[in-house]
Order: C-alpha cells, then sequence, then structure tokens
C-alpha cells in the first residue's frame, strides 16, 4: 500500500466478518505484542495512540486488497488488539479522521525528507 508516495507494508492477521441488514461486513485485525510493561500514563496513552494509528492503518489495506463485491466496508471491523495488555483499539469510522490526516502528513514529510538522507 502507498500513502503519500510512501510504500507501507500491512498484513491482517485476522478477517472479520459479519451481517448487516443488507448485507456482509467486512474488516482485519492485527495483533500486536507489545513489550512496555509501564504502566504510567504517558506509556498508556503511547499505547492507545499506536493501537488506534495500527487501525487505521487496517481500513485503506481492507479496501483495496479484501473488499469483495457482496461485502460492504466497516471501520468498526477493523481492529488493533494489543494482546499483552488485552486492549482493543478501533479505527476511526470518520473517512477524514485526524488520524488519516497525520498518517498523511507523516507519509508526506517522509517522502520529502529520504531523498536528502545520504550514507555516510
Amino acid at each position: 500500500m502507498h500513502i503519500a508516495g510512501v510504500e507501507i507494508s500491512v498484513k491482517a492477521d485476522l478477517i472479520i466478518t459479519g451481517t448487516g441488514r443488507r448485507n456482509r461486513r467486512i474488516g482485519a485485525a492485527i495483533l500486536r505484542m507489545t513489550k512496555d510493561d509501564a504502566t504510567t500514563n504517558a506509556a498508556v496513552a503511547k499505547r492507545k495512540e499506536m493501537g488506534i494509528h495500527v487501525a487505521t492503518l487496517i481500513l485503506p489495506h481492507v479496501q483495496n486488497n479484501l473488499l469483495q463485491h457482496n461485502q460492504h466496508f466497516d471501520p468498526k471491523l477493523c481492529l488493533s488488539i494489543d494482546v499483552q495488555h488485552k486492549e482493543v483499539f478501533v479505527a476511526p469510522s470518520n473517512r477524514n479522521s485526524r488520524r488519516i490526516r497525520d498518517l498523511e502528513s507523516a507519509c508526506q514529510l517522509i517522502s520529502t525528507v529520504w531523498p536528502t538522507i545520504t550514507n555516510t
């Protein structure tokens, strides 16, 4: 998958399907094996931000690679699961969410700066 000229590898660990009122719904999940045991407010907040960003990355992966003709894409079924901390993070339902814009901005910055980095 490419975002703002940056190639990003996303591989779902689980495909999630459900049934809606009129159609089948699809999403996916990535299992995250975090190593951080810190319980400070800052550590918890950082894990949450990372979890939501990972769930956000699943959105285009499902839309571009997993969605079939008879299925409806459902952001509520796009998850990042922190196995160690037993937490589940759901992707934003708004396609114009701040998190999506943050990912696009970060990739734009990487795309701009990367060619200027030289090996020494």
